[in-house]
This record gives structure tokens, C-alpha cells and sequence, in this order.
């Protein structure tokens, strides 16, 4: 249950984010779902320590939205895009890193 929990809650949270929706309910199920993996899985398994690095990047770029807007989109400097940019290709690359890793220890849809 926990491997499908973290794929499923993490994949849901990409594709909010992408689509600039996140909702405060997907971010909190991602966050109970990363936090639970610390105790659901092993240390050496790297799942807890991928998970970190995705909530990490995802707060990076969600810690965006209260950035300055003028007439309606959001303003920001060439860093600040490319730095989104990155976050969200290491998010999207990692992705099946994360399936794999879990797969090992339960069934991912």
C-alpha cells in the first residue's frame, strides 16, 4: 500500500503542478505520504531519501506562487524561470526512478 500511495500521490502532485492547480489536499497527502515513507520502508532502500529530494523541489517551485504578478502573470527574472524549469524536468526524469525503487517492494500500478 505505501508504494502505491507514493507513486500515485506524487504523480497527481507533478501533474498539478504542471497544470499551475495544486490543490492544499494533494500537497498535504504528498507531504503525509513522504513522511510516511521515512517508517514504511528501509534506510537503504533510497525511497525516503528520493521522496525528500521531491519535496524539496516541488516546495521550490510551489514557494513561487506568492511571487509578484502584474496583469495577471507572474513576474519573475530568467533565474527564477529557469530554476521552475529544472526542478520540473528533475521531477519528470525521477519519476520512474521513483516506480522502480518501489516496485521492489510492493505493487505499483
Amino acid at each position: 500500500m505505501g508504494g502505491q500511495i507514493n507513486y500515485a500521490t506524487t504523480m497527481k502532485l507533478y501533474k498539478e503542478t504542471l497544470e499551475n492547480t495544486v490543490k492544499q489536499e494533494t500537497f498535504n497527502d504528498f507531504n503525509t505520504s513522504y513522511n510516511s515513507s521515512f517508517f514504511l520502508f528501509p534506510k537503504s532502500s533510497g525511497v525516503y531519501d528520493l521522496l525528500d529530494d521531491f519535496h524539496k523541489r516541488f516546495v521550490a517551485i510551489l514557494g513561487y506562487r506568492g511571487a509578484p504578478y502584474k496583469n495577471g502573470s507572474l513576474i519573475m527574472d530568467v533565474d527564477t524561470s529557469k530554476n521552475i524549469s529544472e526542478n520540473l524536468n528533475w521531477i519528470r526524469d525521477n519519476i520512474p526512478v521513483l516506480k522502480e525503487l518501489l516496485s521492489i517492494h510492493i505493487s505499483v500500478p
